[in-house]
């Protein structure tokens, strides 16, 4: 049975390593993948509070791109969510 891959984007040095350190062992036992990427930033301090909507929704849609098929997720703080022109957070593949 091929491995899953699950990409959970993440804020920072502590949610990367706090996800890696709690799931990822177990989900690799379950034949799952771990990854956690950090989110790139904006032009600011504070994780992606200063990032502009559009670059936040390039960066998922580049995981979802990724030929093993992932799921993918986020691990963030609601309050630092980017504002921007795009109301809803839907991702359709094309």
């Amino acid at each position: 049975m091929p491995r899953a891959t699950l990409f959970v984007i993440v804020e920072g040095q502590t949610e990367n390593a706090v996800l890696s350190r709690l799931l990822g062992s177990h989900l690799g036992s379950l034949g799952i993948d771990l990854h956690c990427p950090i989110v790139k930033i904006g032009s600011g301090r504070g994780g992606v509070k200063w990032l502009k909507c559009e670059d936040f929704c390039d960066q998922i849609q580049r995981f979802l791109k990724d030929r093993r098929q992932p799921v993918v997720t986020s691990f963030f703080d609601y309050y630092g969510l980017p504002h921007g022109a795009k109301k809803g957070w839907e991702f359709v593949e094309r």
